[in-house]
């Protein structure tokens, strides 16, 4: 038979490993789940930001294609109308990024101010020559831009749902 002592340590092993056990995965599992609400957070907002710059990104291929089949008809009332109809976006986009600003991630703040700052200065241009321009820039940067939201995604791992 084991001894008053040998069964005390036993037992307090088998306590130390059993709270140490469930401290750790107490504080896996919190910070798991904070990981994934500030995720869903980020997802909603690149969600719509992505959603507004993809609605400028329409808007502009409508353009593009009407300019091809009849560029006389591309007044100016024509060309402020489509202005509006980007800039309506454009800031939709610009108001969910400042909204969001503190949860997302700084990878795509800097792909976001780098897309901003590639037609900062097109109210200085002619219509042409800023349609032009915001058209590379959406076309460059919207893809930038989803690609680093997809590299953001959490990646599912199997082993967490054993504990």
């Amino acid at each position: 038979m084991p001894d008053l002592e040998t069964i005390f340590v036993s037992t307090i092993t088998a306590l130390l490993s059993g709270v140490t056990v469930a401290y750790f995965t107490n504080k896996f599992s919190a910070s798991r789940s904070t990981e994934e609400k500030i995720w869903e957070l980020r997802r909603a907002s690149y969600g719509l930001i992505l959603t507004e710059l993809a609605a400028v990104e329409s808007v502009l291929d409508e353009l593009d294609s009407r300019i091809l089949r009849d560029a006389a008809s591309i007044t100016l009332d024509v060309s402020n109308a489509y202005n509006r109809r980007t800039g309506t976006h454009l800031e939709s986009a610009r108001k969910a990024y400042t909204d969001s600003y503190l949860i997302l991630s700084n990878r795509f703040i800097d792909l976001f101010e780098e897309f901003l700052l590639s037609f900062d200065n097109v109210d200085d241009l002619s219509p042409s020559e800023g349609h032009k321009i915001i058209s590379a820039a959406i076309r460059a940067g919207r893809p930038k831009l989803l690609q680093q939201a997809r590299s953001e995604m959490p990646r599912r791992t199997r082993w967490p749902a054993l504990l």
